[in-house]
């Protein structure tokens, strides 16, 4: 399962393994470096590249939003040159390269780069592509000693292409060739990454974003009075008092004006159900000055082909804390809505009316 990963260590939770968020907000807090469209850049493609791989984004002259997730898996101890594998077939994607059949490696996937974001969406939807078996194709190709098999996709952009739901690229689609797997938009948590694509007339028209996930808001289960435990969104009250309440697990249901916010520090463990809303994301925007940032929360949305203008695909890297996460049924003490005024609970500490 960590094979993918450039630091073999044996210790998962020590130096060598970093949970994503933790190195996203790190990335977020000690940069201070503007986006690539407020600045003009002199350093060549490979430099960037490569201080992108050493997840060292201050030394960009400015950064966008691919880059500053590529540097968080990078930072996270994956290895970006590693050879993209086609999430069902397990064999490389190829492509016409400007220097020759160039396979599809994980910053490109990240990155969203056109030529390999076409390929690996073609693959998927079985059109136009070739899967290549015979090693006298592969030399027609330019490809000798590689692969024994692998996909070829004439292609060079995805821009047109229709736009479906179940689709898998950028950061979400790294997350699971780097041996993790796809989360749906309503299971995502912190730490998450993904890549969002926007729509026009139900194809894709070239744009989009790429983020890490830095909090969510929703409903479900969850302990309070446990280290590190979910916060609570809105004033609860009841049922009891404070000191009633205690230390346990409570549920929060949908639509009751209430909702869990779990964010880079709360404890899987404190949590038995959830159902992400809200969501709030960490990349590079175009703010002036410091473009990595926290953004502002949206509502979590399901893809819809005549209404949606934008498709999201996410992943969960192997180094997530919530990677071995799974819901479980549990008793609650109670329900907690905003009936009963008996108590009030804020963000990170309950006090008494």
């Amino acid at each position: 399962m960590f094979d993918n990963r450039v630091n073999k260590s044996d210790d998962f939770l020590g130096k060598g393994f970093t949970d994503p968020i933790a190195e996203a907000v790190e990335l977020a807090g000690t940069s201070d470096v503007a986006h690539g469209y407020e600045v003009t850049r002199t350093q060549t493609g490979d430099e960037i590249r490569d201080e992108i791989k050493r997840g060292e984004i201050d030394d960009l002259e400015g950064v966008m939003c691919n880059e500053f997730t590529s540097a968080t898996v990078a930072a996270s101890e994956y290895d970006l040159d590693e050879r993209y594998l086609n999430q069902k077939s397990k064999i490389p994607i190829a492509y016409p390269g400007k220097g020759g059949t160039t396979f599809v490696e994980i910053w490109m996937v990240v990155g969203t780069l056109r030529e390999a974001t076409a390929a690996i969406l073609a693959v998927q939807g079985q059109s136009g592509v070739e899967k290549v078996t015979d090693p006298e194709r592969a030399a027609e190709l330019g490809v000798s000693g590689g692969p024994s098999e692998f996909w070829y996709f004439a292609g060079s952009t995805f821009v047109g292409v229709q736009a479906r739901g179940s689709h898998h690229f950028g950061a979400g689609a790294a997350a699971v060739a780097l041996g993790g797997y796809d989360v749906d938009a309503h299971d995502r948590k912190p730490g998450d990454v993904q890549q969002w694509l926007k729509t026009s007339n139900g194809t894709y028209d070239g744009l989009g974003q790429s983020s890490v996930v830095h909090e969510v808001k929703g409903s479900g289960v969850a302990r309070l009075g446990a280290a590190n435990c979910p916060e609570i969104d809105g004033d609860v009250r009841g049922p009891g008092t404070v000191d009633e309440l205690g230390n346990g697990w409570f549920r929060i249901e949908p639509g009751s004006g209430l909702e869990w916010i779990l964010g880079p520090e709360t404890d899987p463990m404190t949590v038995a159900e959830f159902t992400a809303e809200e969501i709030q994301l960490i990349d590079a925007n175009e703010q002036r000055g410091d473009a990595t940032q926290v953004g502002s929360y949206a509502d979590v949305e399901d893809f819809d082909a005549e209404e949606t203008t934008t498709v999201t695909s996410s992943g969960r890297l192997p180094t997530s804390k919530w990677f071995a996460w799974k819901p479980s049924v549990l008793a609650v003490l109670a329900v907690l809505s905003t009936s009963k005024p008996q108590a009030t609970a804020y963000r990170g500490a309950w006090t008494r009316r």
